[in-house]
């Protein structure tokens, strides 16, 4: 009788680490999908002239990877009225990449930027 409720203690606490270690390594896992870039990969935002107005490009490592040059999420082929509208943008839709989101944006985004969309 003794012998079964010490192996039932040395279970309950068995059982009790294995718990906190996957615990442990559930939350180690789970922070390490938000980094923001990899090792040696480096994002950047340009801004260029569209037709009457701006554009952003987004480039990896110094390669393409999207270029806006309208207005996104907004009907008809409006360009930015300027570089900092454009800019702001950009860098919004580079945030969004850094921690793997839809890099796409809604009007109440650039709408919350102060962006003029008509």
């Amino acid at each position: 009788m003794m012998k079964t409720v010490i192996n039932k203690m040395n279970l309950k606490y068995i059982l009790t680490g294995l718990l906190c270690v996957i615990l442990i390594g559930s939350v180690m896992l789970a922070r390490s999908g938000d980094q923001e870039t990899p090792a040696g990969m480096s994002f950047q935002v340009q801004t260029f002239q569209s037709g009457t107005g701006w554009g952003y490009e987004i480039l990896r490592s110094g390669q393409p990877l999207i270029k806006q040059p309208y207005i996104p999420a907004v009907p008809g082929e409006k360009p930015f009225r300027n570089q900092a509208e454009a800019n702001k943008a950009g860098n919004l839709v580079l945030q969004k990449i850094k921690h793997h989101k839809t890099p796409a944006l809604s009007v109440y985004e650039l709408d919350s930027l102060k962006i003029q969309l008509k």
